[in-house]
C-alpha cells in the first residue's frame, strides 16, 4: 500500500472507471477512489459480487450484512457519516467481525492531509485495501433535522434560517481535525482557528473572502469592553481562576454578552452574501435579553439588512432593555409581545415554517436556529481548548450555562469535529427542562417559565435541542417530526426508555453532566464544577 496519494494521481482524480480502480486496488493494495457513500455502495455491489467480496455496513455501532455477499472471503467496512472515529477505532471495530485481508470503506475523507497516516495504519492492521470518496461530502446534503428541505450551501442556509418544513439545517457529517490538524492548530491565534473551522463548514466562501471577513470580525476594538487586565488581542482570553479551572471570556464584545462572538461575523456574513446574491433581507428574531441586543449591535448599519426584534413585555433586563430600545439606527426595529420568550420564539418558528410568506417578504433569522451562527460558536471552544493545555493528549471538559441549547450543541459540534473534550456540563437555572430531560429522558414544556437573574436561560422550550434529538433517533427525520408534533399537541415528549437508550449509544459525544449538576444557586455552582472535575470516568 502506498505511503502517500501522490503516487497515483489518475486514481486520486477519480479519472478511471471504478471497476479498474477497484481491481487494481485489490490486486496492488492500492488506494481505491469511488464517489460519495451512496453511489460507493451500489457501485462497489456490482463489483463485489463478480470479485466474491462481500460488503459489511458498520453503521452506528452495528454490523447490517447486505443481501447477497454471505460466504465469500474478504470484508469492506462502511463507517456511518455522523460516528466520528479515528482509524484505528475503526480497524478495531471491523476486526472484531473478520479476519484481515479486508477492504475499508470510508465515505468521506474528513482529513485528506493526514491520507499517509491513515495508509500506514491501515496496512500494518493487515488491510487489503482502503475506499475513499473522490471529493469531500458537502457538508450540508442532506440539510435538515425533519428530511425534506433542499440542498442549500452555507451562504443559502445563512440567509434562509429554519429550513421549509419547520427542521433545523445541519451537517450530514462533521468534518475531523486530525492530530496533525491539531498540533497545527495549538499555535494559531483567534482568527487562524476561525478561518481554519469555519472553512470545514462553510462550502462556498473562498478562502481570501472568508479571510476578509474573520479579520474584519475579529479585532481588539470590538472585544475589547471586559476587565482592564484582559489580553482583548486573543479575543476570547482565557483567565486562570486555579489550577485545572479556566474562564473563558466571552462577553468582551459590545454588549458584553457572549452571543457577540458569533453575532458580530453574522453580521459580516450577512452583508457579504446578500451583496453576492443582489438581495436584500428581514431578520425577525426572538429574545429574552442577550440575543437581540447582539443581534441588533452586530447588524445596525448593515447594507441591505432590516431587523425586526421580538422580545416579551415581561422578564429582560433594564440594562438590556435600554441597550436595544435606545438605538437609533434606521434599519433596527422593536416589537414588544405581551407574553414569554417561547411566545416570541414560537412566533418566529411559525413564520418560518410558512414558505410561502418567507420568500415573498425574505425573511432570515439570527437566533440559533440558523446554522451559521452554531458554525461561529464552534470556533470558541478550540480556542478554550488551546489556552488550557499543553498538549493535545490532555482532555478538558466545558461547563455551559444553558437556555436555548446553542452554545453546548456547539460544544458537541467541536467535539464531533475532533476537540479533545472530556465532559459537556448542561448547567441549569430553576427552567430545568433540559436537566430533566438528561436525568429521566421526559423533554417537558413549562406552563410558565420563573423569573430569574438569568433571564437568557429563562426558556422551557429550547429550539436547537431538536438538532440533538435528531442523532439520538439516528438522524431519522420523520421520527423527529413525529416527536416534535407530539410536543406541540401535548407539551410534552415521553419517549424516556428510547431516548435513553440512545444517549448511551452515543457514550463519547454528549456526557450530560447535567444528571449530576441539578439547578442550584449561583454561589454553589463552582463548588459543585469541582467536584465533578474530580470524579471518576
Amino acid at each position: 500500500m502506498p505511503d502517500a496519494l501522490a503516487d497515483d494521481e489518475e486514481l486520486i482524480a477519480g479519472r478511471r472507471p471504478v471497476e479498474e480502480a477497484f481491481v487494481a486496488g485489490r490486486d496492488a493494495h492500492r488506494l481505491l477512489v469511488t464517489p460519495g457513500r451512496r453511489q460507493a455502495l451500489e457501485t462497489l455491489g456490482l463489483h463485489a459480487t463478480r470479485l466474491r467480496i462481500p460488503i459489511v455496513e458498520v453503521e452506528g455501532g452495528t454490523l447490517t450484512a447486505l443481501a447477497g455477499f454471505d460466504g465469500h472471503q474478504g470484508i469492506a467496512v462502511v463507517v456511518g457519516p455522523r460516528r466520528a472515529a479515528t482509524i484505528e477505532e475503526v480497524l478495531a471495530r471491523a476486526a472484531e467481525r473478520a479476519e484481515p485481508p479486508f477492504v475499508l470503506v470510508l465515505d468521506s475523507l474528513e482529513d485528506p492531509q493526514n491520507v499517509g497516516t491513515l495508509l500506514r495504519s491501515a496496512e500494518a492492521a493487515g488491510v487489503h485495501g482502503v475506499v475513499l470518496p473522490t471529493r469531500r461530502q458537502a457538508p450540508l446534503n442532506p440539510p435538515d433535522t425533519r428530511g425534506h428541505a433542499p440542498a442549500q450551501t452555507f451562504s443559502e442556509i445563512l440567509l434562509g434560517g429554519l429550513a421549509p418544513d419547520g427542521g433545523l439545517y445541519m451537517p450530514e457529517s462533521y468534518p475531523r481535525f486530525g492530530a496533525d490538524d491539531l498540533a497545527a492548530m495549538r499555535g494559531m491565534d483567534y482568527r487562524e482557528l476561525a478561518r481554519t473551522v469555519l472553512s470545514r463548514l462553510a462550502d462556498d466562501i473562498p478562502a481570501a473572502d472568508l479571510k476578509g471577513l474573520v479579520d474584519k470580525t475579529y479585532t481588539a476594538d470590538t472585544y475589547g469592553h471586559g476587565r482592564p487586565d484582559s489580553d482583548f488581542g486573543q479575543i476570547a482570553p482565557v483567565r486562570r481562576l486555579e489550577d485545572g479551572l479556566y474562564l473563558l471570556e466571552l462577553s468582551n464584545g459590545p454588549t458584553l454578552a457572549f452571543k457577540d462572538m458569533a453575532m458580530q461575523l453574522l453580521g459580516n456574513l450577512f452583508e457579504y452574501a446578500l451583496d453576492k446574491a443582489g438581495s436584500d433581507i428581514n431578520i425577525l428574531g426572538a429574545t429574552s435579553g442577550d440575543t437581540g441586543s447582539a443581534a441588533e449591535y452586530a447588524m445596525r448599519g448593515k447594507k441591505n439588512v432590516r431587523v425586526f426584534m421580538l422580545s416579551p413585555l415581561e422578564g429582560m433586563t433594564r440594562f438590556q432593555q435600554a441597550q436595544m430600545y435606545s438605538l437609533q439606527d434606521g434599519n433596527i426595529h422593536n416589537l414588544v409581545v405581551r407574553g414569554l420568550f417561547d411566545d416570541c420564539q414560537d412566533i418566529v418558528k411559525a413564520v418560518s415554517e410558512d414558505s410561502e410568506f418567507k420568500r415573498q417578504h425574505r425573511i432570515g433569522t439570527v437566533n440559533s436556529i440558523n446554522w451559521a451562527r452554531v458554525a461561529a460558536q464552534v470556533v470558541y471552544y478550540f480556542k478554550g481548548y488551546f489556552a488550557a493545555t499543553k498538549s493535545d493528549a490532555e482532555q478538558v471538559s466545558f461547563a455551559v450555562p444553558s437556555g436555548n441549547f446553542g452554545n453546548i450543541y456547539a460544544g458537541h459540534v467541536a467535539r464531533s469535529m475532533g476537540l479533545p473534550v472530556r465532559r459537556l456540563i448542561l448547567a441549569s437555572n430553576e427552567n430545568d427542562v433540559l436537566d430533566e430531560f438528561f436525568r429521566t429522558g421526559r423533554y417537558r414544556v413549562r406552563d410558565a417559565v420563573l423569573e430569574t437573574s438569568s433571564p437568557s436561560m429563562d426558556i422551557s422550550r429550547a429550539s436547537n435541542f431538536e438538532r440533538y434529538v435528531h442523532e439520538l433517533v439516528e438522524e431519522d427525520g420523520a421520527k423527529v417530526k413525529d416527536l416534535w408534533k407530539k410536543l406541540d399537541a401535548e407539551g410534552e415528549i415521553t419517549d424516556a426508555a428510547s431516548l435513553n437508550e440512545a444517549i448511551a449509544d452515543l457514550e463519547g459525544q454528549m456526557e450530560a453532566a447535567a444528571k449530576r449538576l441539578e439547578s442550584e444557586p449561583a454561589a454553589r455552582t463552582r463548588d459543585r464544577i469541582k467536584e465533578l472535575r474530580t470524579q471518576p470516568e
